[in-house]
């Protein structure tokens, strides 16, 4: 993104209305869930639905010229980048993947196991860990609901949780694999 100074207005050549739809759709593919990137926050309800904070994110969404969701950080004050830092889920993106633009589309499929979404205390996809529900029909007819709660959360730890663990391709292996498995192993480096 080029960001310009016209008399003291912005004005800005965003990279994300360049990029070819495909790419993009790769690029917000979770390989935890199958599904797209959800927005973790509800920062964005205000557009209305599919902006919830466990809607999936969409190509569409991401490249509206009319009301672009996408704003650098010179747009957003400190507080807003500050609140991003310490209340929400982060996208994890490796910086050589900020700078490299050159073959995107040649390179999606790789690059799009490098950018992921994790509750970092759980290692779960964010907002999937909820407690279990279920109904049982008892002989007279009357439903009885149970609910059992996550023993992750309840401890307050990284193991046990209901949610979707978070997955990223260990390339040395040549698979995916849990996060939770490389972060518990001391990151996996030499090993």
């Amino acid at each position: 993104m080029k960001v310009k100074t016209t008399d003291g207005v912005l004005t800005r050549d965003i990279l994300e209305w360049h990029v070819p739809e495909e790419v993009l759709a790769v690029l917000l593919k979770d390989r935890s869930t199958g599904r797209n990137l959800i927005w973790a926050t509800d920062d964005y309800a205000r557009r209305g639905a599919g902006f919830g904070a466990e809607d999936q994110i969409t190509v569409a969404q991401l490249t509206s010229k009319k009301d672009p969701v996408i704003r650098p950080r010179v747009d957003k004050n400190a507080e807003e980048q500050r609140q991003r830092s310490v209340k929400r889920a982060e996208v994890f993106t490796p910086s050589w993947i900020c700078n490299k633009q050159n073959n995107l589309v040649e390179f999606a499929e790789i690059i799009s196991w490098n950018i992921w979404q994790m509750d970092g205390i759980k290692y779960v996809v964010p907002m999937s860990c909820k407690p279990k529900v279920t109904k049982e029909t008892l002989l007279d007819g009357t439903v009885e609901t149970h609910i059992e709660e996550c023993p992750g959360c309840s401890k307050k730890g990284n193991r046990q949780h209901f949610g979707t663990y978070c997955k990223v391709m260990y390339w040395n292996a040549g698979k995916p694999v849990e996060f939770r498995a490389i972060a518990e192993s001391g990151g996996g480096h030499g090993k």
